[in-house]
C-alpha cells in the first residue's frame, strides 16, 4: 500500500513512500487514530494492491474523514482490502451525506465573526472566504439542486430550479429545524418569512435562535450612509439594519451591477415597544449570477459573459456537453483548487480558467500553482482571457471560438 499525490487518469502515480504496517493497522481501523491518520494525509491519494487511487472526503458538519472511490476510476478487485471497506460503508456514507449532516445555524453576530470587529466599519461588503458560513450553506445547496450545471436538457429555468431548491432544502438543517420549513425564494417573501418565525417562536427551544433562509435575485446592493441597502428592482428597495453583517467572495464585480443573488438569513433583531421580538435580516452574502432567470452564482462579470456565451453555443449547437461551475474546492497537498469553469462533453471533462488578472504578479504566481493541480484531476485546462479581457469586442470572440469549439 502507498501514499501517492493526485494524478490524471491514465497517468503514473506520483508515490511518495510505502505506508508502513502501523500505519496500514490504522488506516483500516475504526478509532481516534484513524481519524487522525486520514486527516495527517488529506489532499494525498492511496494506492492499493490492485493499482488504483483511493481518496480522502471530509464532511463539513462534523468534520469526520472517510475513505472514497475517486470518480472515473475503475472497481477495486474482489481481493483488494478497500473492496470489502466500501462495501461496508457506502450505504452508511450515503446516508451520512444526504441526511441530516448538511447542519447550519446562525445568531445575530455570526459566531465565526470576532466579536471585537466592528462590522462594516470600512463601508464596503466584508470579502469572506469559501469556507464561510453561509456561503457553504448556499453553495452546497445549489450544487445539491445542480444548479450550477446548464446543459441543453437542463437550460437556464427559474421554476425548475426554484424547485429544486426547495426539494434539495429537505437534506439540511437550520437551527436544528428542517431548512425546507425555513427557505423562501424571492424578496417578495420576507414578510412571509418574518410571520411565520414569530409564530413558531415558542417552537425554537435551546441555543437556537429562529432563523429563515431567504434567496433572492436583485438588481443592486449599495451603502446609504450607515445603511446597507438591497435594491431588489425599480422603486423597490430594502434597508438593512445597521449591525448586518454583509459579505460577498473576492471576486472581479461591483455590487452596483446586477443581477445578483443575496443569501439572507432572517433572525430576531430586537424588541418592540410591546417587548416582542422583531426579525428582520441580520446577515447577507452577494454574489453575481449568470442571470435572473436562474441560480448559477460565478465570481466575476468576465464569468458571466463566458456563460452566457456557453450557453448560446450549448443551445445553438444543441449540444450535448454541460457546462459546470465548481462551487467547493477540492484540496490537493493542502492547496484548495477550484476551476472556473468544467466542460464536460462526449465523455471528457476539461478545466476552463477564465483569466482576469492576467497583469497581476500575485494572481499569475497563484495561478502557477494551481493550475498544474487542477491538469492532475481533469487532464486538460483551457484558458480564455489571457490577452482579451480588458478588450470586451477581443474577449467576446475568443469565448465564442473556444466554446463553439468544446461544444459542438
Amino acid at each position: 500500500m502507498r501514499l501517492s499525490r493526485r494524478y490524471a487518469k491514465d497517468s503514473t502515480p506520483s508515490i511518495i513512500r510505502e505506508l508502513s504496517e502501523s500505519e496500514l493497522r490504522t488506516l483500516f481501523s475504526n478509532g481516534p487514530d484513524h481519524q487522525h491518520f486520514l486527516q495527517e494525509a488529506y489532499g494525498y491519494w492511496f494506492i492499493c494492491e490492485c493499482n488504483l487511487p483511493v481518496t480522502i472526503k471530509r464532511l463539513r458538519a462534523n468534520n469526520q474523514y472517510y475513505l472514497a472511490r475517486v470518480p472515473g476510476r475503475e472497481e477495486h478487485e474482489s481481493g483488494c482490502r478497500f473492496f470489502s471497506v466500501f462495501d461496508e460503508l457506502v450505504d452508511v456514507q450515503h446516508q451520512q451525506r444526504t441526511a441530516n449532516l448538511n447542519v447550519f445555524s446562525f445568531s445575530r453576530v455570526s459566531s465565526d465573526t470576532p466579536q471585537h470587529e466592528p462590522l462594516q466599519s470600512t463601508g464596503r461588503a466584508s470579502k469572506i472566504a469559501r469556507t464561510d458560513k453561509l456561503y457553504a450553506l448556499v453553495a452546497g445547496l445549489l450544487e445539491t439542486a445542480r444548479c450550477n450545471e446548464i446543459s441543453l436538457a437542463r437550460p437556464p429555468s427559474f421554476s425548475r430550479e426554484a424547485s429544486e431548491i426547495i426539494h434539495a432544502s429537505s437534506r439540511y438543517t437550520l437551527g436544528s429545524k428542517s431548512l425546507k420549513e425555513y427557505i423562501f425564494l424571492g424578496f417578495g417573501k420576507l414578510s412571509q418569512a418574518k410571520k411565520l418565525l414569530a409564530s413558531r417562536e415558542r417552537n425554537w427551544i435551546g441555543r437556537h435562535k429562529p432563523q429563515a433562509l431567504l434567496l433572492g435575485h436583485v438588481e443592486s446592493v449599495s451603502k446609504d450612509e450607515d445603511d446597507w441597502v438591497i435594491h431588489v428592482k425599480e422603486n423597490w428597495d430594502v434597508k438593512l439594519n445597521k449591525k448586518c453583517l454583509v459579505t460577498r467572495l473576492n471576486g472581479v464585480f461591483s455590487l452596483n451591477k446586477g443581477p445578483l443573488l443575496v443569501a439572507a438569513i432572517v433572525s430576531p433583531s430586537g424588541k418592540d415597544e410591546q417587548g416582542k421580538t422583531e426579525f428582520s435580516i441580520t446577515r447577507c452574502f452577494v454574489s453575481p449570477v449568470v442571470s435572473s432567470t436562474g441560480f448559477m452564482i460565478i465570481d466575476s462579470n468576465l464569468e458571466r459573459i463566458a456563460a452566457k456565451i456557453a450557453i448560446k453555443c450549448l443551445l445553438t449547437n444543441k449540444s450535448q456537453g454541460t457546462l459546470i461551475k465548481p462551487l467547493t474546492p477540492t484540496f490537493i497537498e493542502g492547496v484548495a483548487v477550484l476551476p472556473d469553469f468544467l466542460i464536460s462533453n462526449q465523455g471528457e471533462t476539461k478545466a476552463l480558467e477564465v483569466m482576469g488578472k492576467w497583469d497581476d504578479d500575485i494572481y499569475q504566481e497563484r495561478k502557477s500553482r494551481t493550475v498544474p493541480l487542477m491538469r492532475s484531476l481533469h487532464g486538460e485546462v483551457l484558458m480564455v482571457g489571457n490577452h482579451t479581457s480588458k478588450n470586451p469586442e477581443e474577449y467576446y470572440k475568443e469565448c465564442l471560438w473556444l466554446f463553439n469549439k468544446e461544444l459542438s
